[in-house]
């Protein structure tokens, strides 16, 4: 009889995990997966780590079952997808829905004579079909990047902003309230893109700082010191940081050495 293989833990770079209503989604949509035991997420760096029954599940199962909650995930070790026209096509997206929101406002103001009072008066149905179309237009483009998100909650039965936001779009075309329709579609793609950017900047952040960590640490043994990489270092060494050097470890315990001319080093405990 073989022996079961032992479970086995891997981590996945996911595209489009800003914000915890992305985690809730991911785990409630993965959690239908057989295999699966243990579900860990950092947001700041869209990393998950998936602990799962290699005889049950598959790596591309885990793959295509974040693709079903409306994101796009690849293993952590994969190399990075450049920034590219898919990654900015949100962002142009977005600016889009405004300009046809501006074109929409714009058209309505000339047909009702011009003016402030015009630009911001209510639709009440007697719109342009000129002003309506482009309307339309700005709801569809803002709004159609969160259609895979709104299906995957609507799937799970787990609604979430995006199903608020299509409640509220649907409202909207049901009062004939266009304007409305077409601001709330823009607001929501913008409020989306400036999540992504911050999110973006902040894991630059963090990634400038991993990359001025050593590489290496100085280990005292009972024998000596020895450098070793900070890969081999194991879980209770004792690592020497002499003054101006970066600390490589993860530190649970430090003792401080006062440096005194006549004395040598004094320890100081903290």
């Amino acid at each position: 009889m073989s022996q079961p293989l032992p479970r086995r833990r891997s981590a996945f770079r996911v595209h489009g995990m800003d914000c915890a209503e992305e985690v809730s989604l991911l785990r409630r949509t993965l959690s239908e997966v057989e295999g699966i035991t243990e579900l860990n997420f950092d947001v700041v760096q869209a990393r998950m780590e998936v602990e799962y029954d290699p005889q049950r599940v598959t790596p591309e199962a885990i793959l295509a079952a974040v693709g079903r909650a409306g994101m796009a995930a690849e293993e952590w070790e994969a190399p990075a997808r450049q920034p590219g026209w898919p990654r900015r096509l949100p962002t142009l997206q977005a600016a889009l829905s405004g300009a046809f929101l501006a074109a929409g406002a714009i058209i309505k103001a000339l047909s009702a004579g011009g003016g402030w009072e015009a630009w911001l008066a209510e639709d009440h149905g007697e719109l342009p079909a000129a002003a309506v179309a482009c309307y339309l237009t700005a709801v569809a483009v803002g709004f159609g990047p969160f259609l895979p998100k709104l299906w995957a909650s609507l799937r799970v039965l787990r609604p979430d902003m995006n199903v608020l936001v299509a409640v509220s779009l649907c409202g909207a075309a049901f009062l004939e309230e266009w304007s409305e329709a077409a601001a709330l579609a823009f607001l929501f793609a913008l409020a989306g893109r400036l999540e992504r950017w911050s999110l973006e900047r902040a894991r630059r952040n963090i990634a400038a700082l991993f990359a001025q960590s050593p590489r290496h640490a100085t280990v005292i043994h009972s024998h000596g010191e020895h450098v070793l990489p900070v890969e081999r270092v194991a879980v209770g060494s004792l690592v020497r940081v002499r003054p101006g050097e970066r600390i490589s470890c993860e530190i649970f315990w430090l003792r401080i050495s006062r440096m005194a001319p006549e004395k040598g080093a004094v320890p100081v405990t903290m």
